[in-house]
């Protein structure tokens, strides 16, 4: 029989250490029974005393439509403040926790499942005075008991998993309540903190994503039945994550990323690429987009070019891309046009023979001879002289190569990816690049955003980072505080992910705490002035960044996301979504395009 629990005086409110919670009624047990069907949820308050019959007919006191469930199936008995369930001769059985139930009674407990055929049910109290203070946690000390409890679940061979849960706005009394409504309903072996007033961070030891999920659902059903929604990314290492440090990351991605209130799982917010030792995470919604095109354009052989500032991991794209593809049994190789001077790169991409030029002591395939049957990127294509854009443009148009210093033209068969982070299209109205290459080069353009761009990825990236510098060095693993990922979160990272690597090698070698603080990142981190992060429905949101763009590009953004938002309000009907925008239809048909917004978008 659950206990009959009593708020302590002076107990935390949510986002404050000091404030205490607003008053919880009179301590009476309110017994819910949540009905999880075909994703729904539906919720059954039970009387305080009394008999309910559970089946599929429809004079039932709780119907369930669902065929595994019998006319008249079970009869649930409340009494003397506890829950019992009897079976009625159900086709399908009824089990509480795996008990079987029969004629006889069986208490219920809880938080325990009982399942009527093939639907699974939950009994759950939603008015209980205490504040569970008990299981609160500072945000830091939760962090480090995520990463202890990965380890542990490493060497024990079982999960750990982590809810990211964001209230709807609401008063505070309203979030008060659903913070009593979580913090009520924990097992006891799990823990909570809270991140900012209207954010709860959940672990949950032991739990299995199908598990983390079903609990998910069940804190969700508490916070609704208090008056108040959420939001809830789920993320359970292992599998969500490449380390325990990176879990409340994955979960909070998942939540935020969501356009409505409900259960949100991180393995489908955050997709994990695996090619050859490359192991690549896409969490922002621009990359999603931009290995959705790589994977559309993989099977085909149009020439591909990579856009994007210095770093943010165009020949990884790259490697995507010749992985994708047809041509991944064959070699990929790559050379960085900007490296080499003029004949030391003819040499390098055409080969040459014996004696053609001083040091030429033997005959040397080239890069185009070793890709043959694969794919070539050419790094920093921009880079290379005129002379070396003719040969390369009439490769392309023949597929014979000549190496230098010979006379026999050889057949090849190769795939050519380039990138660059130059303007080419500027480039050839100033004479730099031929036009007719560009051509030739760019039969699908793929612009890869910069960090600053991603910000849903800088903390999972920094924390992949983290984690890869410890292990090497035979450190234990390392969680970033949170004063440290929004250190992260607001800088501008000139340098993108190469940058973001370096700095968490070295934050990671300065370390001597438990975890990674701010007095840890690099100084050009501390020192420089932070991005302004704008609000979102009245919280700050790091994916609002206003990043240092370009005029032109800013406004364009800013078009881009106000369309999209009235679209989702709109639930994609362009008529509603354009009187939302207060402008004609005809007009907005013209922005989807201009914008490049599609309907699968």
């Amino acid at each position: 029989m659950p206990q009959d629990r009593r708020a302590r005086p002076g107990e935390p409110t949510v986002g404050s250490s000091h404030d205490e919670p607003a008053a919880a009624g009179d301590g009476e047990t309110q017994w819910v029974l949540v009905v999880l069907r075909h994703g729904a949820i539906e919720e059954h308050t039970l009387p305080p005393r009394g008999e309910l019959r559970v089946g599929r007919d429809d004079d039932v006191e709780i119907s369930i439509g669902d065929r595994s469930v019998s006319r008249h199936h079970a009869t649930i008995v409340i009494a003397n403040g506890g829950v019992r369930v009897v079976d009625a001769g159900s086709r399908n059985g009824t089990t509480v926790s795996g008990r079987k139930v029969g004629k006889g009674a069986v208490e219920v407990g809880e938080r325990e499942t009982i399942v009527f055929g093939e639907v699974a049910c939950h009994l759950m109290c939603t008015r209980r005075s205490e504040y569970r203070s008990d299981l609160r946690l500072e945000p830091d000390e939760l962090d480090r008991r995520v990463v202890h409890e990965g380890e542990r679940a490493l060497r024990h061979d079982h999960s750990v998993s982590v809810l990211a849960i964001r209230l709807a706005d609401g008063e505070k009394q309203a979030l008060d309540r659903a913070l009593r409504a979580v913090s009520s309903n924990l097992r006891d072996l799990d823990v909570y903190a809270s991140r900012q007033p209207a954010q709860l961070d959940v672990m949950l030891v032991e739990t299995d994503r199908a598990g983390a999920r079903m609990e998910a659902e069940r804190l969700r059903a508490a916070i609704i039945a208090s008056g108040h929604d959420a939001k809830i990314g789920v993320a359970t290492f292992p599998g969500d994550s490449p380390s325990p440090a990176m879990l409340a990351a994955a979960a909070l991605m998942a939540a935020n990323g969501a356009a409505a209130p409900g259960v949100h799982i991180a393995q489908d917010a955050i997709r994990v690429l695996r090619f050859g030792d490359k192991e690549v995470f896409v969490a922002d919604r621009a990359m999603h987009r931009v290995f959705g095109l790589i994977e559309r354009v993989a099977p085909t052989e149009l020439s591909v070019l990579f856009c994007g500032e210095t770093g943010t991991g165009k020949e990884v794209a790259a490697s995507a891309l010749h992985a994708f593809g047809p041509r991944k049994r064959h070699a990929m190789v790559a050379i960085n046009c900007a490296a080499l001077p003029e004949n030391l790169l003819e040499s390098e991409l055409f080969g040459h023979e014996r004696g053609a030029f001083s040091g030429a002591v033997s005959t040397k395939q080239g890069l185009f001879e070793q890709a043959h049957g694969g794919t070539i990127f050419l790094d920093e294509i921009g880079e290379m002289s005129p002379a070396i854009q003719a040969k390369l443009l009439r490769v392309l148009e023949t597929k014979r190569i000549r190496r230098v210093g010979g006379v026999e033209e050889r057949s090849v068969d190769v795939r050519v990816v380039a990138a660059t982070h130059r303007d080419l299209d500027r480039q050839v109205q100033a004479g730099a690049f031929r036009e007719d290459l560009l051509y030739r080069l760019r039969g699908l353009k793929i612009d890869l955003p910069p960090l600053r761009q991603r910000p849903h990825e800088i903390a999972i990236l920094a924390s992949r980072f983290l984690a890869e510098t410890c292990r090497s060095s035979g450190r234990d693993p390392l969680p970033i505080s949170a004063a440290a990922t929004e250190v992260l979160q607001r800088y501008a990272w000139p340098g993108n992910i190469r940058e973001l690597r370096h700095a968490m090698t070295s934050a990671a070698v300065l370390a001597e705490g438990t975890e990674l603080t701010v007095e840890d990142l690099p100084e050009t981190l501390r020192a420089a002035t932070p991005l302004p992060i704008q609000k979102r429905d009245g919280v700050e949101d790091p994916s609002v960044l206003a990043a240092d763009l370009p005029l032109d590009e800013a406004v364009r953004a800013y078009e881009r996301e106000r369309v999209e938002r009235a679209l989702t309000a709109a639930a994609g009907n362009q008529t509603q979504a354009a009187r939302l925008l207060g402008i004609p239809r005809k007009t907005l048909v013209s922005k989807l395009k201009a914008l490049g917004i599609k309907r699968d978008d």
